[in-house]
C-alpha cells in the first residue's frame, strides 16, 4: 500500500509538470491616434472555478490532495490497488485522467473525455468501471475523499458547491457497474 500511495503522489507531481502552463492571453494594443501600446492581459477563464481557485495550480495541488486522500481512506484503496495491478502505467493514466476531469468540471480548458482519453483508449465511465461492483457506500466515500481536498486547499462554499456537484453527476455511471 505505501509503494502505490508514494507511486500516487510521484505521477501526479510529475503530471502536472505537463499541464503547467499560463492561462492568460497577453495582446499588445496601439491607442488610436498615437505611438502609445498597451498591453493587456485577459483570462478566458474569468469567473470560472478553474480561475477562482488558482488555474493549474490550484487543481494540481487538489488532485495531489484528492490522490493522497483516497490512498489513505481504507474503504476504498483497496479498489484502486487492484485496478493499477502494480502498473505504474494504470496509475499514471488514473492521476491523469482524474486531473483532466478537475480541470474540465471547474470551467478550465482541458477536455475531458473519459478515463484513458488521453492515452487514446476513448472508454466511457461505464466501460471503465465495468465490473468493478462500486457500491453507493464506496462512491459516497470516494466523494468525501474529494470533500476533505477540497477542504485542505482551502476552496470557497461556492465552488466547493459547484465540483462536488459535477462528481456527483458521474454516479449513474460508476455505481453498481
Amino acid at each position: 500500500m505505501r509503494k502505490v500511495k508514494f507511486m500516487l503522489m510521484g505521477s501526479s507531481m510529475i503530471m502536472a509538470s505537463f499541464f503547467l502552463a499560463s492561462c492568460t492571453k497577453t495582446n499588445t494594443v496601439t491607442q488610436p491616434g498615437t505611438n502609445t501600446t498597451t498591453t493587456v492581459t485577459a483570462n478566458p477563464y474569468a469567473n470560472t472555478i478553474f480561475s477562482n481557485e488558482g488555474m493549474y495550480a490550484g487543481i494540481d495541488s487538489l488532485n495531489t490532495h484528492f490522490v493522497a486522500n483516497v490512498v489513505a481512506d481504507n474503504n476504498i484503496n483497496s479498489i484502486f490497488v487492484a485496478a493499477f495491478n502494480g502498473n505504474a502505467n494504470n496509475e499514471y493514466n488514473f492521476v491523469s485522467s482524474l486531473y483532466n476531469f478537475l480541470v474540465t468540471a471547474t470551467g478550465g480548458p482541458n477536455i475531458y473525455d473519459g478515463p484513458g482519453a488521453s492515452q487514446g483508449l476513448g472508454v466511457s465511465m461505464m466501460q471503465v468501471h465495468h465490473g468493478m461492483h462500486i457500491t453507493t457506500p464506496q462512491f459516497t466515500s470516494l466523494a468525501g475523499d474529494l470533500a476533505t481536498a477540497i477542504h485542505q486547499c482551502k476552496w470557497s462554499k461556492a465552488d466547493s458547491t459547484g465540483l462536488m456537484t459535477a462528481a456527483a453527476s458521474l454516479a449513474p455511471d460508476v455505481i453498481g457497474q
